[in-house]
């Protein structure tokens, strides 16, 4: 029996009536004569000099904005009733989403650029987006970084860091204004509805911003220290504490203070995280600034932090349970009030935030993965029990993904083709990706319950041990890396990479925001359909394997990069906007595809290959299926992959990750596939001659093939006696 599609929208006349009561309807107004945040944090600390205690009245509207007392009022509406027992918690089952939106766009609303400054979800209806979407084979859109982030309340924020990574830093419940409101996204809900468009969300991280819960955990009110892990300090050992350049975000510490804050007990000798880090996530103790609290008590406390120490790490395990409190209203809020079946989770800051243990030599181990797994856990039961479905959004190592699926979430993100596949395609050579589906084949990751996802613009994932970095020319790679070296690429970037062009070519025939270079000469209208055939074999070859697959704004207006050099992430235009940056002053992409309206007239169109590919899913049932096997190749450029179908038939999907075109015979594992059984390209339609065990296949520069294949015939591999 399948379970109960979102329980809560069952009750949403009961939801909508207690938001009524409680004031969950949007964000609460700044009192008159306060100034934006940033100004009031510094006035908070101006008026610490004067006043015995932190000013009331700044932090009665601190409190107003938090997440911990939007918590209460959230939760409020849950306690008490039945809907926490309304669908089975602890019950799997990714087919019935899947079955109902297996192709999804991840919309980051502020990496948008319109012609005008209204809020984005409004825009989205008035421009009839959802309509466009659903007609490019999407059936469900996924916002995400839609909600206030803390590079509000912190002037001192880097303006690059501010959009680095969409949602990692968010402070609020409700949707940034630039975004909208809860009206709009009604709206939006109405529109999403007629086009068939189911829509999802992400609640707050693991490691939230510097905003309201922060500046009032460090003036020490009632239980928003619990928030997090943090630690109030003796005096007598701030001499050894690094200053702060502000009074919002603290500095890391030295490890020598840590050496010694640990000697004396005030801090375990290391967190787990610490000893065994998890690959690219840096992060430490940072420590404030001195700060009046409400009490009129001069504290410095120090923190954990993830990534950057604007980004304070919660405290799963406080016995307040505020944390807690604060995760489980943001599924209450995403899965009920906004009605989103699809709910994104991301607790990789809590991984090893445990203090480590030590080996019988007395040496530090960090072995532990917790409070991750418990949280992870906890908070996919809360997302099934409201009658939805949950996604990690971590980019978690391949070999952690089997624990986290054990741990009960629905969905995680692929981490088996990236970066294996961008590198394949770069290289031109497919052994990287050959190992990485070897690598996820031996761990035992269940292929349908990925959330696989193409680069969009945000740092691309460590590369595995064993696999080379990412081979960027070097003009490439001084576009596009960050200081630390990782590539900041959408898959059309990547894809112009692969097909040879260099960014001024590129520039010279793309424009910023508006897309639409089609009516060009045919030699450069011939290196686009090089870039599009190398794009497209990216989206396939995640699209036709099992799982849920997420395309972003770029993939649909070909977007790359900044016009001009700019250390801020590029955004795409939804429409044929003719802004050169948005609101915030990112900058508006060079785009090579036309706006949506235009490709949906185009017979091979990107649009309208998306839609073949959505078909293809629909058809064949691939997102159900079951990855088995890598057949062999003997060409060094192609490799694939082949699934069993629910129907009982095998699925080969197989690639050319080369600019040049190739043969190939692909053998398959013995006693699979039926001896000179039906084969059917299922792009072409046309008859594929299966040979005992094995088929040639010919493919054309960036090309994907997908065989449908019968299954072998019960004892066909016996011979007589």
């Amino acid at each position: 029996m399948a379970r109960p599609f979102c329980c809560l929208c069952l009750f949403a006349p009961l939801f909508f009536w207690a938001a009524g009561l409680t004031g969950c309807g949007g964000a609460l107004p700044r009192p008159p004569g306060l100034s934006e945040p940033p100004s009031a944090t510094a006035r908070a600390g101006r008026d610490a000099d004067s006043l015995p205690r932190a000013n009331p009245g700044y932090v009665q509207w601190l409190e107003r904005q938090s997440l911990l007392r939007r918590a209460t009022e959230l939760t409020a509406i849950v306690t008490g009733s039945s809907l926490p027992w309304n669908a089975p918690s602890t019950r799997i089952n990714p087919d019935s989403l899947l079955e109902r939106a297996h192709l999804w766009l991840d919309f980051t609303p502020l990496r948008t650029v319109w012609d005008s400054d209204a809020p984005v979800l409004r825009q989205v209806t008035d421009h009839n987006l959802p309509g466009l979407w659903a007609g490019a084979g999407i059936q469900g859109l996924f916002l995400t970084g839609a909600a206030e982030s803390g590079a509000a309340w912190d002037a001192a924020r880097d303006a690059e860091d501010r959009f680095a990574e969409p949602g990692g830093d968010s402070v609020s419940f409700e949707f940034a204004p630039a975004v909208g409101d809860d009206g709009a996204y009604a709206v939006l809900e109405e529109h999403a509805l007629k086009a068939g468009l189911l829509l999802g969300g992400e609640i707050p991280p693991a490691a939230i911003g510097l905003g309201p819960d922060f500046f009032l955990a460090a003036r020490g009110v009632r239980d928003y220290p619990g928030l997090f892990l943090m630690v109030e300090l003796p005096a007598e050992v701030w001499p050894l504490l690094p200053d702060p350049p502000s009074d919002a975000a603290g500095q890391p510490l030295p490890p020598g203070v840590t050496a010694e804050l640990a000697r004396r007990a005030l801090i375990p000798p290391a967190f787990a995280q610490d000893v065994t880090p998890l690959p690219g996530r840096a992060g430490g103790w940072a420590a404030t600034a001195e700060i009046m609290g409400v009490d009129g008590v001069t504290r410095r406390w120090i923190y954990r932090y993830a990534g950057t120490p604007g980004r304070p790490v919660l405290n799963w395990d406080d016995p307040s349970g505020a944390a807690r409190r604060v995760l489980a209203a943001g599924i209450i809020r995403q899965a009920g009030l906004l009605h989103q079946p699809l709910v994104g989770l991301s607790v990789e800051a809590l991984w090893g935030q445990d203090p480590s243990g030590m080996d019988r030599d007395g040496r530090l181990t960090g072995d532990s993965p917790e409070p991750a797994l418990s949280a992870l856990r906890a908070l996919s039961r809360d997302v099934r029990r409201y009658g939805a479905w949950s996604v990690l959004l971590d980019r978690m190592p391949i070999d952690l993904v089997p624990a986290l699926q054990a741990a009960g979430v629905d969905f995680t993100a692929d981490t088996t083709l990236s970066p294996a596949l961008e590198y394949a395609l770069l290289s031109g050579h497919a052994e990287p990706l050959a190992k990485a589906i070897d690598s996820a084949l031996a761990a035992g990751v269940d292929q349908a319950r990925l959330w696989r996802h193409s680069a969009d613009g945000t740092a691309l994932p460590p590369a595995p041990e064993g696999l080379p970095d990412m081979a960027l020319p070097a003009e490439w790679r001084e576009l596009l890396c960050d200081p630390e070296g990782r590539p900041r690429a959408t898959a059309p970037t990547l894809a112009a990479v692969a097909a040879g062009l260099t960014p001024s070519q590129i520039r010279s025939f793309g424009r910023a925001g508006g897309g639409g270079a089609w009516n060009m000469d045919d030699e450069r209208r011939q290196l686009m359909k090089k870039i599009q055939a190398a794009h497209m074999l990216q989206l396939a070859f995640r699209a036709l394997q099992p799982g849920l697959l997420a395309v972003s704004g770029s993939d649909l207006a070909g977007a790359l990069f900044a016009p001009e050099k700019s250390r801020m992430p590029a955004v795409w235009a939804p429409g044929n906007a003719r802004q050169r940056s948005t609101r915030q002053g990112l900058p508006a992409a060079v785009q090579l595809y036309p706006p949506l309206a235009d490709q949906m007239r185009e017979e091979d169109s990107p649009a309208l290959e998306l839609r073949r590919l959505a078909d293809l899913r629909r058809i064949s049932g691939v997102a159900q299926g079951r990855l088995v096997a890598r057949p062999g190749m003997d060409h060094p450029a192609a490799t694939g992959v082949l699934t069993a179908l629910p129907g009982g038939d095998y699925l080969l999907t197989a690639g050319n990750f080369s600019g040049s075109p190739l043969v190939t015979d692909v053998k398959f594992p013995p006693g699979l596939i039926r001896r000179g059984g039906p084969g059917r390209d299922l792009i072409s339609g046309q008859g594929v001659a299966v040979s005992r065990d094995h088929l040639r296949l010919r493919m054309g520069p960036w090309q994907y093939r997908v065989v449908r294949l019968a299954p072998a015939v019960p004892d066909e591999g016996k011979t007589e006696p």
